[in-house]
């Protein structure tokens, strides 16, 4: 059974070469009973570099939904971002949930330019209505 180390509180990196083990923070790594007892792994125990810790599951970010999609892309553009900031800010699949907001159908083999270029539009066909 593999017990769970990560840094400890004043550490910034762990490297030990002849394991081949690196750990950096927020990293949290299972060491079998050969790997817990090497003389480096003791050391940094012993010395606080590493601390023992249960096996932590990150949670999976937060789906957001078409309005919070929308939302984030509006304040961008009203903040001013160009064009390029936002299209690397936004994924082709939120794209096509936002765009699903302005009743735009997204064809196969468009591209995230062509889906944010047909938002724009209609969020300037909207402005001036």
């Amino acid at each position: 059974m593999a017990q769970y180390v990560k840094l400890g509180p004043n550490a910034n990196f762990f490297r030990c070469s002849s394991l081949d083990l690196s750990i950096a923070p927020d990293d949290v790594v299972g060491l079998n009973a050969k790997q817990m007892n090497h003389p480096m792994i003791r050391r940094a125990l012993n010395g606080g570099h590493l601390v023992l810790t249960e096996k932590e599951v990150k949670e999976a970010p937060k789906e957001l939904t078409a309005e919070e999609l929308k939302e984030a892309l509006l304040e961008m553009r009203a903040a001013g971002d160009n064009d390029k900031k936002i299209l690397k800010n936004f994924n082709l699949a939120e794209l096509t949930k936002i765009a699903t907001l302005y009743e735009i159908e997204i064809e196969e083999g468009d591209k995230k330019a062509d889906v944010y270029a047909a938002i724009v539009s209609a969020i300037e066909n909207e402005d001036e209505e």
